[in-house]
């Protein structure tokens, strides 16, 4: 079976994060979403793992609000002294919340692939909280 047999790289459609998930980063989470997906539809777990070699992942999420806020001794470090928060959400109603240095060039209701580790869930609001968050793509 070649690459081709494999059917396209989706995001998961339904996903519940819980707290086995903290300290692991999106884009593990959804690679090994992914990989399990296509094990359960009957496909070899090595040709799986073969033909998705080398492929970057990433959460595809929208960027709800963009906050400017102070930064303190524990968040942020450099010349300026504005961080900002953004919370973005995925297609299932999840939404990640970080503080960072920049605020990537994003504007609300833009559309970009994330990938950041989890720091802590709150199941109730369905709010999950991310450190280190890289932007991979903007979808625009």
């Amino acid at each position: 079976m070649g690459k081709s047999a494999l059917p396209p790289i989706e995001p998961p459609k339904i996903f519940g994060f819980d707290q086995s998930h903290i300290g692991r980063k999106l884009s593990d989470i959804a690679k090994d979403t992914q990989i399990k997906s296509l094990i359960d539809s009957g496909l070899p777990e090595d040709v799986i793992r073969q033909s998705m070699r080398g492929k970057r992942w990433g959460w595809e999420v929208t960027v709800v609000k963009i906050f400017d806020c102070e930064k303190t001794f524990i968040f942020g470090y450099g010349n300026d002294e504005v961080g900002y928060k953004i919370s973005f959400a995925d297609v299932m109603g999840h939404e990640f919340v970080c503080l960072v240095n920049t605020n990537f060039d994003l504007d609300v209701g833009s559309k970009c692939a994330i990938d950041g580790t989890i720091s802590e869930i709150d199941p109730t609001k369905k709010q999950i909280r991310l450190n280190r968050v890289k932007i991979l793509k903007n979808l625009k």
